[in-house]
This record gives structure tokens, C-alpha cells and sequence, in this order.
């Protein structure tokens, strides 16, 4: 059941693997677009264009939402094109889904599902998955407590980040690298006392998971101190609006 398609072009959603789990062969490369910026223009009356106030709120560029359109073939004897289609539907059909594509396996878009209505011919069985996926793609999980990520890791592209349980003993400082998501960054204290030292600002961790609204990551790196002695993990989402 080998197919050029089977490896280039597979999805995943929600950990299930399009081909392996639903035998659907892709007919085409699935396509999830650019998100659309979010632009504001002002007409000023009297002078040549418009006044752009698109990052006068919130000084970046804000956007929409992608859309994503899967094309597929059931890859099964014909008398379980519906056993195949009932499953999809049953595991996807609105559900809200993590999708990887095989060919950006270091990424994931995170979205709601639709299953269109499948087309079955005299021997051929097609279905069509679409999606409303928000407008970044994040990185997939390289720390977090969990193992390490290595089937996805882009070796050359890749960036290792090493924030799980850091060990403190009176001081330690850590660069936290940044990326076009804008994130506010956990910081889970599992033992000890510490205080984060973020731009000069000082705030104390408590045991569990420590959240300040006003430390915000960005394309900048960002250095953090930790004073005294305990044990922290750093976790936080990286992506970007790139295709």
C-alpha cells in the first residue's frame, strides 16, 4: 500500500495519522494559507491616502484566521468506504484538532475541522476535510516535562531549548528565545524559593505555576535571574504567522 503521496503529503490530526489510521491517500498537497493581516486605514479628508493606524493599538501586526482544505482518497476495498467515512466523521467532524503536515512535521496549527460530504464514484472514493486554524503555527513541544520531540526536530533549523527543572543555587540566568508568537511565559516553580529577575523588576515564585502579564516575550531574547534556591521550569508556546 506504498504511495508517493503516503509520505509527502500525510496529515495528522489530533495525533492520528491520515493514511495510517484512516487510509486516505492525499490527491493533492494540502493547502493551509497565509493568514490575512488585519489593517486599518483612515481616510483624511483633504489629503492624498489614507492614514495607516494598523499597529497604533497594539505596536505589531495583528491577523486573521487560516483556512485549510485536505483532498483525499479512501484507500480501502469498496465495501468500506463507509466503515472509512463514518470514522472520519465520528473522530474529526468539528472537532477542535492539532494538524501536522508531513512535510513541516516540526509544526503544528491548531483549528477546528469540518468534514465535507464524501464522492463515491464507481471505483474511486473521494472526501475533503477543511479547517479554520488560528493564525500561527507553533512549534511542537521540545521540553514541557515531556520526552524529547526528536522524529520532528529540524536539525538544521531546529532550536534546542533547555527550560526543564533548572536547578538554582542562589543565582542563575537564562536567555529565553523569542519568536514572532507574542507569549507571556509559565514559570513553574517545583520546589525551593525564588525570584525571577526580569528588565530589573522583581517577582516572587510561588509553588506551581507563576504567570506575570507584564513580562512578555517577543522576536527579542530575553534574559531572566533567578535568585535563591529551587528548582524552576520555563514553558511557553514559540511560533509565527510564516508559511
Amino acid at each position: 500500500m506504498s504511495n508517493k503521496y503516503e509520505t509527502r503529503y500525510g496529515v495528522t490530526f489530533n495525533g492520528n495519522h491520515s493514511f495510517r489510521k484512516y487510509r486516505l491517500l492525499p490527491t493533492s498537497a494540502p493547502v493551509i494559507s497565509p493568514p490575512e493581516v488585519k489593517t486599518f486605514y483612515v481616510d483624511v479628508p483633504g489629503a492624498d491616502g489614507s492614514l495607516d493606524l494598523t499597529e497604533v493599538l497594539t505596536g505589531y501586526v495583528t491577523y486573521g484566521d487560516r483556512d485549510g482544505d485536505f483532498n483525499f482518497q479512501i484507500y480501502a476495498p469498496k465495501e468500506e468506504w463507509y466503515d472509512v467515512y463514518n470514522d472520519v466523521v465520528h473522530d474529526l467532524n468539528g472537532k477542535q484538532a492539532d494538524v501536522i503536515l508531513d512535510e513541516d512535521a516540526q509544526y503544528y496549527y491548531k483549528g477546528r475541522l469540518t468534514v465535507g460530504k464524501p464522492s463515491f464514484g464507481k471505483n474511486t472514493a473521494k472526501l475533503k476535510i477543511s479547517g479554520v486554524f488560528s493564525a500561527n503555527k507553533y512549534v511542537q513541544d521540545t521540553y514541557s516535562g515531556n520526552d524529547w520531540l526528536w522524529d520532528p526536530f529540524d536539525f538544521e533549523n531546529g532550536i534546542a531549548r533547555e527550560y526543564y527543572q533548572i536547578n538554582v543555587r542562589n543565582s542563575k540566568t537564562i536567555t529565553l528565545i523569542g519568536s514572532e508568537l507574542i507569549v507571556c511565559p509559565i514559570f513553574t516553580l517545583d520546589s525551593g524559593n525564588l525570584t525571577a529577575v526580569v528588565n530589573g523588576n522583581r517577582y516572587i515564585l510561588e509553588s506551581g505555576e507563576n504567570i506575570f502579564l507584564d513580562i512578555l516575550l517577543t522576536e527579542s531574547n530575553l534574559d531572566v535571574t533567578f535568585l535563591g534556591n529551587g528548582v524552576v521550569t520555563v514553558n511557553y508556546r514559540i511560533g509565527g504567522t510564516d508559511t
